[in-house]
């Protein structure tokens, strides 16, 4: 698990944040996914995805990554901005949670499905 800085190209219009499969997302793109938060205190539970990779990117809004693992830099990770994302290896369960308003996760995953659960 780790932060990845997502490249930003800023000119007056705003900002344009960009990534490719298998170059700074490292692994092969087979599923995208979005996740609108609405209520705030929703938390959403990934296990059992042996074989799946994750990149998260907030593209509004914010949450916190926890896993089970305390000597885990990344667990309660707070994610808030376009420009970085959350690189998940496979074999790993953890909770999205800790939401502001208006959030939107883009998923990104090595696999078509995954499970994932709203607690």
């Amino acid at each position: 698990m780790k932060e990845v800085e997502v490249p930003k190209i800023t000119d007056g219009r705003g900002n344009l944040s960009f990534f490719e499969s298998e170059r700074l997302v490292p692994f092969k793109i087979k599923g995208v996914n979005l996740l609108n938060i609405y209520n705030t205190n929703d938390q959403y539970e990934f296990i059992g995805n042996k074989n799946t990779k994750f990149f998260f990117i907030a593209l509004s809004g914010s949450f916190v990554f926890n896993n089970d693992s305390t000597d885990d830099p990344i667990n309660g990770r707070f994610l808030e901005n376009a420009n970085k994302g959350l690189y998940i290896g496979r074999n790993t369960d953890f909770t999205l949670s800790a939401f502001a308003e208006n959030t939107v996760v883009l998923i990104i995953s090595s696999t078509e499905k995954f499970h994932l659960r709203k607690m």
